[in-house]
């Protein structure tokens, strides 16, 4: 860890000890923990001001949010954090992380997107098997109607009132309509789709893994959906048989994305007619996001035992400075 800090960060902030009443982040990280233990949360972090409180959710609600937090997303002044191995959804407050109810009833939930007065969340509900899409009802925080989709749904996003799925445990991207849930599309695309953004002409972009089964071994690749017909506008194919490329995110505007591959932060302009292989920065990391006002780039370090960091770095990938967050930071929440 030592060395770490010392060959990639400048100086990292410090956590304070007390909670500051009038605190206010710009920024969460999300802290999965360590698988079964029941100790994930979440860091608090304003950019401006520095300050810093790794274990925020645990201070204010004086316990641990649950086992594996792998997502959260915002709905007006609440923050959904959701819960995959304790198949539950913590609702607080934003600002203060103040839980004010907790939604049970769901099948290891992945991944959620907000839509009018609802939510849509992927449930793996089994690994060997399909999975499914739950309606939230946001103004009672009740769940409604669920939906089979493809295996292991993974990424969702809403796109002219239209959802799609990643089925990220086979090859198809589904379009659902939010309204009935009835599903009106399936994509067929490249092994393991796994995450989206919105393209800057107003399209998908959708990351697949790939397949790294010995018997039938798939390259993954970057992939452009025209959402006005769901056809594919664009496959910008890896050239090496891995399953590690994920994370996918991209700047304000979308004209560059982000992933992760290959133990490292690469990037692609999206007008680009081949995968540039950019590599932004040549290190290992678990998870990463992009400030949409900035473009500076947070990226977690990797680990499950002990206390990791937040590293940032400007758009250029130069080296801003570290914070220490919890235990297997996963993601980044921008306010």
């Amino acid at each position: 860890m030592l060395l770490l800090l010392a060959t990639a960060c400048k100086k990292p902030v410090k956590p304070e000890e007390k909670i500051d009443p009038t605190f206010e982040s710009t920024v969460l990280v999300l802290n999965e923990g360590s698988f079964t233990k029941g100790n994930a949360d979440v860091s608090a972090y304003n950019a401006t001001t520095g300050q810093l409180y790794s274990n925020y959710f645990s201070a204010q609600n004086g316990r641990f949010a649950g086992d594996v937090l792998q997502h959260g997303f915002f709905y007006g002044d609440q923050l959904y954090l959701i819960l995959n191995n304790s198949n539950r959804i913590e609702v607080c407050h934003k600002n203060t992380l103040l839980t004010s109810t907790v939604i049970n009833g769901l099948t290891l939930p992945r991944n959620g997107v907000v839509f009018q007065d609802k939510a849509y969340v992927t449930e793996t509900v089994s690994y060997s098997g399909k999975g499914r899409v739950s309606v939230l009802n946001l103004s009672a925080n009740s769940l409604g109607a669920q939906t089979t989709v493809g295996i292991k749904p993974e990424g969702i996003i809403e796109v002219n009132g239209k959802l799609y799925v990643a089925n990220s445990g086979d090859t198809t991207v589904m379009v659902l309509n939010p309204t009935t849930l009835a599903i009106t599309d399936t994509i067929i695309v490249k092994d393991g789709p796994n995450s989206f953004v919105k393209s800057s002409d107003g399209n998908l972009w959708v990351l697949c893994s790939g397949k790294d089964d010995p018997n039938d071994r798939k390259a993954g690749a970057l992939i452009k959906i025209n959402v006005s017909n769901n056809q594919i506008i664009k496959t910008l194919p890896f050239t090496e048989i891995l399953t590690s490329a994920s994370n996918l995110c991209a700047n304000s505007s979308g004209t560059t994305l982000y992933y992760r591959y290959k133990d490292q932060v690469r990037t692609q302009e999206e007008a680009a007619a081949t995968l540039s292989g950019n590599v932004l920065v040549d290190r290992k990391f678990y998870g990463i996001g992009v400030e949409p006002q900035s473009g500076t780039l947070y990226a977690s370090t990797y680990g499950f035992s002990s206390a990791e960091y937040a590293i940032r770095y400007t758009p250029q990938g130069q080296v801003i400075d570290s914070f220490q967050v919890g235990i297997g930071p996963n993601g980044f929440l921008f306010k």
